[in-house]
């Protein structure tokens, strides 16, 4: 649910980051299928093929638990 894929906005190579350490807030609330889990996310680092300084920010949704419902995340 972590290990995600970007596309470098500079060269266009393939960016592959474990964003489990990049979690910045965890938020939970109750529904009809147990726990829903937002994980915000802020993450900065440089690409491997072009030296370019990127951020990647936004929100992974847990739900139910072990499963990637949703994500909002962008990579600049």
């Amino acid at each position: 649910m972590f290990n995600k894929k970007f596309i470098c906005p500079e060269c266009d190579s393939t960016i592959k980051i474990n964003l489990s350490d990049y979690i910045t807030d965890e938020s939970s609330d109750e529904r009809s299928m147990g726990t829903e889990t937002e994980y915000s996310i802020e993450a900065e680092g440089v690409c491997p093929n072009c030296n370019y300084e990127y951020s990647v920010s936004g929100s992974i949704y847990e739900y139910p638990v072990g499963a990637e419902n949703y994500n909002d995340l962008k990579i600049d």
